[in-house]
C-alpha cells in the first residue's frame, strides 16, 4: 500500500483488534478476510477459511525470512563491532603510552614484596595481555628483580622449580638490584639436598654483589653459611633478618659478614634467643637511619642505639626493664619513634629527640603489685622526654594492651602534648575519649588536644557497646569533641567484623553519616585499611533525635 497505512492486530483469543500503523517503506496487504478481524465472527464459507489459511502460510513464511535476515544483520554488526573495536584501539590513548611509562605503571602495579610468580598477578599477568605488554614487561629488568623462595621442599620437582623460577628472573632482571626474601625451615635429616648445595640458592649467591634488599628467615646453621659472601654485599641497604633454632651452646664466634655492606640503612632483627644475635653479628650501626628490634632487654637496645647517631626511625619491642643504668641517648634526627614496653618501664627519661614527630607507645606486662601515685606520662618519662627533647609532637599513638591506662593518665598524657595534630588509639582508649566527651567533670580543658585534625579511632568485638550508644547520646559525645576540637578535619574508626555489626545495631554508623553530613571526612575502614561504606540498608525510619525522626540515606 502507499502511503501510511492502519494495520490492526487482534489478541489470538478474542480477536479484539489493536490498531497499529505502518510506514512508506514497509506495509502488509490487505487481509482478504479483513471484515472478520473486525468482528468476532467466525468464518462462513470454505473459501474464507481457505484464504485465511493460506494468509497465515504466506505470513509465517515471510516472517521466517525476516527472521534469517535478521540474524544475518546482527551477525554482520557483530563483525562490524569487533573491526571498529580493533581500530579503535590503534588511536586509544593508551596505545599512545610510551613503552617506558608503561614499564613504570607495570612495576607499581607489583604485589608487596616478598610474593611468588603466578600467573594471576603481575607481572606474569602482563604477559597474558597482548604482545606489547609481554615485550614490555620482559623489557623491564626492575619486574623481575624480586626473588622470593620459601618453604623449601625436598624432591626433585621442587628443586627443579626453583631453579627455573631463579634463573628466569636472574636473567630477565639483568643488572637491577635485587631484592631476596628466603624463608627456609629446619632441615629434615632425610634431605635430599643441603642448602649449600641446593642450585637455586647457590644461583642467587652468585648474584650477591646485586644484593639490594634481604629478608631471611632461616635456622643458624643455614646463616653462618653465608659466610662465603663476605665483602661482596656492597649494594645491600635494607635487612631482614629473623634466627631460627639459635641456642646458648651455639658457637658464638663474631659472625661479620655483614659489616662490609656500607650502604645499610634499614635492619630489622629478630630471633629466638634475644640476648645472643645483637653480639653474634657485627653490623655497620653508624649508618642505619632505620631500626627495627623485636623483644630486647633495654640495656641492650640503649647499647645499641649509643651506636646508631643517624637513626630516622626507631621501632623497639621491649621485653623486660631490667632497671639496668643506661646512658642517656641523643638521637637528634629521629623523627618517628614506636616503642612497646612493659607498664613499669622509665626509660624513657634517658631519651633527648629534638626532632621528632611521630611516637607510637604499646604498653604491656602490667605490674600489679605497683600502685603509681602520678599519671603513666609522668612515671614513664614521656613529659621529661618532651622537655629535655624540646621537640614538636605532631602525632601520637596509644595502645593499652595491659589494660594499665585510667582515664587519669590518658587525659593527662593528652593534654601534656597540646602540639599535637593527629591521635590514633586503641578501643580501650577510643571508648574512654568518647565517655570523656560525653561527661567530663565540668568543661574539657583547652590544654585537650587543642591542635587536633585528624582522629584515629579502633573498635574490636562487643567494644562498641562500651561508646556512649544511644543514638542521641553518640552525636551529643562526638559533637562534643568537634565543638573542643574546632580544627578537626577528618574522623576514622577502624573496626572488624564483629564490631561493625555492634555499630549497626546501635545507629552508630548512622551518627557518623550525620557527622560527614556536617563537614567532617569520615571514614570506616577494616584492619586491612579498605574503606567501609556507613551505610548499607534501604531507607527506614531511626528514633527521635530532638523531636524529628532520623531517615537512613
Amino acid at each position: 500500500m502507499d502511503g501510511i497505512m492502519n494495520t490492526n492486530i487482534a489478541h489470538p483469543y478474542c480477536g479484539v483488534v489493536t490498531h497499529m500503523f505502518a510506514n512508506e517503506e514497509y506495509s502488509i496487504e490487505t487481509s482478504p478476510v479483513r471484515t472478520l478481524l473486525y468482528s468476532n465472527l467466525p468464518p462462513t464459507t470454505a473459501g474464507q477459511s481457505n484464504a485465511t489459511r493460506q494468509t497465515l502460510q504466506e505470513a509465517q513464511r515471510h516472517l521466517r525470512d525476516v527472521d534469517e535476515n535478521i540474524r544475518y544483520l546482527l551477525a554482520k554488526r557483530m563483525m562490524l563491532q569487533n573491526y571498529i573495536e580493533t581500530h579503535r584501539g590503534i588511536v586509544s590513548s593508551l596505545r599512545q603510552v610510551p613503552n617506558e611509562i608503561l614499564s613504570e605503571v607495570f612495576i607499581h602495579a607489583l604485589p608487596v614484596f616478598p610474593f611468588r610468580l603466578s600467573q594471576n598477578q603481575a607481572p606474569l599477568l602482563f604477559e597474558r595481555v597482548c604482545k606489547r605488554w609481554k615485550d614490555v614487561s620482559r623489557s623491564t629488568p626492575t619486574l623481575w628483580s624480586y626473588i622470593s623462595l620459601s618453604d623449601y621442599a625436598y624432591n626433585i620437582g621442587a628443586v627443579e622449580r626453583d631453579l627455573r623460577y631463579t634463573s628466569t628472573c636472574l636473567a630477565r632482571s639483568g643488572n637491577c638490584p635485587l631484592s631476596i626474601s628466603l624463608d627456609i625451615g629446619a632441615i629434615p635429616l632425610n634431605s635430599i639436598t643441603n642448602y649449600l648445595e641446593h642450585p637455586a640458592l647457590a644461583m642467587l649467591t652468585a648474584h650477591s654483589e646485586r644484593w639490594h634488599r634481604l629478608i631471611l628467615q632461616a635456622p643458624w646453621e643455614v646463616v653462618r653459611k653465608l659466610e662465603i659472601l663476605k665483602g661482596r654485599l656492597s649494594l645491600l641497604s635494607s635487612m631482614n633478618l629473623e634466627i631460627r633454632g639459635l641456642a646458648e651452646q651455639h658457637d658464638a664466634t663474631e659472625f661479620d659478614v655483614f659489616a662490609f655492606s656500607p650502604k645499610l640503612r634499614h635492619l630489622e632483627l629478630s630471633s629466638e634467643f634475644y640476648t645472643l644475635d645483637v653480639g653474634m653479628f657485627s653490623i655497620p650501626w653508624k649508618g642505619l637511619t632505620s631500626l627495627v628490634l623485636s623483644h630486647r632487654q633495654t640495656d641492650i637496645v640503649w647499647g645499641i642505639l649509643l651506636d646508631c647517631p643517624c637513626l630516622v626511625v626507631l621501632e623497639v619491642t621491649i621485653n623486660t626493664d631490667n632497671n639496668a643504668p643506661v646512658q642517656d641517648v641523643n638521637l637528634q634526627y629521629l623523627r618517628s619513634l614506636s616503642l612497646t614496653l612493659p607498664s613499669s618501664s622509665t626509660m624513657l627519661f634517658t631519651l633527648v629527640l629534638p626532632a621528632l614527630v611521630h611516637a607510637s607507645f604499646m604498653i604491656e606486662t602490667p605490674d600489679e603489685d605497683i600502685e603509681w601515685a602520678e599519671p603513666w606520662h609522668i612515671h614513664s618519662g614521656l613529659d621529661t622526654m618532651l622537655s629535655q627533647s624540646r621537640c614538636t609532637l605532631l602525632q601520637l599513638e596509644l595502645w593499652d594492651d595491659a589494660d594499665h591506662l585510667e582515664e587519669w593518665d590518658f587525659v593527662c598524657c593528652l593534654e601534656a602534648v597540646p602540639s599535637l595534630h593527629g591521635v590514633v588509639l586503641c578501643p580501650k582508649l577510643s571508648s574512654m575519649l568518647l565517655s570523656y566527651a560525653l561527661f567530663p567533670d565540668g568543661a574539657i580543658s583547652e590544654t585537650f588536644l587543642p591542635n587536633l585534625k585528624d582522629l584515629v579511632l579502633w573498635a574490636s568485638g562487643a567494644m562498641p557497646n562500651n561508646w556512649p550508644h544511644d543514638y542521641d547520646l553518640f552525636l551529643r559525645s562526638f559533637r562534643a569533641l568537634t565543638g573542643h576540637f574546632r580544627l578537626i578535619q577528618s574522623l576514622t574508626i577502624t573496626m572488624d567484623e564483629e564490631a561493625l555489626a555492634v555499630c549497626e545495631e546501635l545507629y552508630i554508623l548512622v551518627a557518623l553519616r550525620v557527622l560527614r553530613s556536617e563537614g567532617i571526612y569520615v571514614n570506616v575502614v577494616d584492619d586491612d585499611g579498605s574503606v567501609r561504606p556507613l551505610i548499607t540498608s534501604q531507607l527506614e525510619d531511626f528514633p527521635l533525635l530532638n523531636g524529628r525522626h532520623v531517615r537512613r540515606l
